[in-house]
């Protein structure tokens, strides 16, 4: 056997070991979501749940038989993500609540907590997550952006979430197994006129959390 016949081989039996790892990745590799789905009934709280990624997962879940409570700050928005839901899978109970992550409260999350807390709650998906003040004006100069909007982009990103999720925990820890989702960007690397984003998603890099 040759030296090029080896090298060939090798080359073959990578390109089968990448082939099957594909295949297994996207087609062949089995939901662990029925873990999650226990009880009577089981719902999944879903933020920033009116669209793009948030919807991918509310209909990925609500298509293995959970229910859905969405969180946003816009209720025709939402609405219209129920009504989706709705169509596609009109078995699925889906619950809104309007909220303003960018201008939370200790006592606005204690609300939220009351009112989903009548709910089977197995998985939390965070989503919720913005870049710049504005969808309408999402990047900008650092030295440009106000005070408010700092504390916004801040308020939304972090701060929100933690909230929510210290709040969580022990209704999903009460409903095990339970599974806490975060989802957020690989902006990893500084971005012109996305600074304070970056830095946020970088920072979630070096401790070592789940970021994408």
């Amino acid at each position: 056997m040759t030296f090029f016949t080896v090298l060939f081989h090798l080359g073959l039996l990578t390109v089968i070991l990448s082939l099957y790892k594909f295949l297994w990745f996207y087609f062949l590799r089995q939901s662990p979501l029925h873990v999650f789905k226990h009880g009577q009934e089981s719902w999944a709280l879903v933020t920033g749940s009116s669209g793009d990624i948030g919807l991918g997962f509310a209909e990925e879940l609500s298509e293995h038989g959970f229910h859905l409570i969405f969180l946003g700050p816009d209720l025709e928005k939402i609405e219209e993500a129920k009504a989706r839901i709705g169509v596609t899978s009109p078995r699925t109970k889906v619950e809104i609540f309007v909220v303003d992550a960018s201008n939370m409260s200790f006592s606005g999350v204690d609300e939220i907590l009351k009112a989903v807390g009548i709910f089977h709650i197995t998985i939390l998906v965070n989503n919720a997550g913005v870049s710049g003040p504005s969808f309408t004006e999402p990047f900008n100069r650092f030295a440009e952006y106000t005070l408010a909007e700092i504390g916004s982009i801040t308020d939304i990103n972090t701060r929100f979430i933690m909230y929510l999720t210290r709040g969580l925990i022990p209704t999903l820890s009460k409903n095990s197994p339970a599974v806490i989702m975060n989802l957020d960007s690989m902006t990893q690397s500084g971005l012109p006129y996305d600074v304070l984003y970056s830095a946020f998603c970088e920072e979630l890099g070096r401790g070592r959390m789940s970021v994408g």
